[in-house]
């Protein structure tokens, strides 16, 4: 699935891995497969119940990931937050 380590710590919402990567300057790169850019993988792979796909969100957005055109709003409540409590910090 030519899928990063980034990526798959978002689609499982790994938010504790996702900042050890990103602090680690992990590059957030599009794999241009099923995958995209992590950002896309966390809104759209949401895989399994137990991880933190708000918290990921967020780690992605401080740390500078670009957000496409119609990415939000999601339907998420909990990402829709996130992205609008970033959106009134800019």
């Amino acid at each position: 699935m030519d899928a990063t380590p980034p990526h798959w710590a978002c689609c499982h919402g790994h938010a504790d891995t996702v900042r050890f990567q990103l602090d680690r300057g992990t590059p957030t790169k599009n794999v241009d497969g099923y995958f995209g850019t992590p950002l896309h993988t966390t809104l759209h792979c949401q895989w399994g119940s137990d991880g933190d796909h708000a918290r990921v969100l967020r780690h992605l957005l401080e740390g500078g990931c670009e957000v496409p055109d119609g990415a939000f709003p999601t339907g998420n409540s909990k990402l829709d937050e996130v992205f609008r409590d970033f959106e009134g910090a800019g």
